[in-house]
């Protein structure tokens, strides 16, 4: 489209391409953005960038200073505006009374976000801007929450997906609300998630459903018959279910010993197994035996941490070795994740 606005999208992006990549190139470029966004395309694997500016005037001089591409890792990437409003990969847009804040600059909080919902007179019930728990940062992104659908809507449709605090443009989505979600499961199996459609790829027996006794892999979610030992279906002991189901965020479950199994923390929540698979191929040139991302064993919801079996020891340490000295972050989807190595060997996870 030729109308500015204030997303831009970047097409032909290598599916090796991460985030950092393309905030580099926005920042060697002075770039006036707020937030950087790479969805895959499912027909060609390879990623489509959406970067949201300040304003639509900010994206406007970013496309006249450019000539309308950028170079991103040695290839020339092709620039288009985008409509905030249209319908993405990485949107969920059925109504709900509570909806997403996208590219929420760090400078901002919660309480710009509440001054400038009152100094519009917007009836809401609660604003959260989601932090980083070990940082304290803003990740970009944060909720508002309304008495109703109606509610929600009627603000949608006034701020035609966008939303003005200070000298920002903010984007809007709908989301699931929390109190709905399980409820969302329970009556579809396939419902979409806080941060994009289709979180949940199946879902694992209800509580309801399983007997007493029987347990709920925590691995790949499997329902198990009380005399079992161990998973039938992914050979985990059943003594490791417990404290895979109690840790938060697989944290307790780094190793120090080398051993062939790596734990990825801080993952987005919309991984898979394939992505990670993809990242050890293309940052290594080591491909992965067995991947698993843990699921909690109700929602099958993202637990953001995940376990990678790589054939020998070796391998593990090259990984850990690139991690260590050459890259410093290691990239999921375009996202930076902490790699260690597991307290226990994948069969024992």
């Amino acid at each position: 489209m030729d109308i500015p606005t204030p997303t831009i999208m970047l097409r032909g992006l290598t599916s090796s391409t991460t985030e950092r990549d393309v905030r580099r190139t926005l920042d060697s470029e002075h770039a006036n953005y707020t937030d950087v966004r790479l969805v895959r395309d499912k027909k060609t694997g390879r990623w489509i960038g959406f970067v949201d500016f300040v304003s639509a005037n900010d994206a406007k001089q970013f496309m006249r200073d450019c000539q309308g591409e950028i170079e991103v890792r040695k290839t020339i990437i092709r620039l288009n505006y985008s409509n905030p409003k249209e319908k993405r990969d990485d949107e969920f847009d059925d109504a709900s009374p509570t909806i997403m804040l996208r590219g929420i600059p760090t400078s901002l909080d919660h309480r710009d976000i509440r001054d400038a919902l009152d100094d519009a007179r917007v009836s809401y019930l609660d604003v959260r801007v989601i932090k980083d728990k070990t940082t304290g940062i803003s990740k970009g992104f944060g909720f508002v929450d309304f008495a109703s659908v109606h509610e929600a809507r009627r603000w949608m449709d006034h701020q035609k997906g966008m939303f003005r605090v200070r000298r920002y443009e903010i984007r809007l989505m709908y989301s699931t609300p929390r109190n709905q979600l399980d409820s969302l499961i329970h009556h579809s199996g396939d419902a979409p998630g806080l941060l994009g459609p289709s979180s949940f790829m199946t879902r694992p027996p209800a509580l309801s459903e399983v007997s007493t006794g029987d347990w709920i892999c925590s691995r790949c979610s499997s329902h198990n018959f009380r005399r079992r030992d161990q998973c039938y279906k992914c050979q985990l002991p059943r003594s490791q279910v417990q404290s895979l189901t109690n840790s938060v965020d697989g944290v307790d479950l780094i190793g120090t010993t080398p051993c062939n199994t790596l734990v990825l923390r801080c993952l987005d929540a919309l991984t898979t197994e394939d992505d990670i698979c993809q990242v050890f191929q293309d940052t290594a040139d080591v491909k992965v035996r067995q991947c698993h991302v843990m699921r909690d064993e109700v929602t099958h919801a993202s637990r953001c941490f995940a376990f990678a079996e790589l054939p020998t020891v070796a391998d593990a340490y090259k990984v850990m070795d690139i991690v260590n000295k050459e890259f410093k972050l290691f990239e999921v989807g375009g996202k930076a994740v902490t790699v260690s190595y597991a307290k226990n060997t994948f069969k024992l996870v």
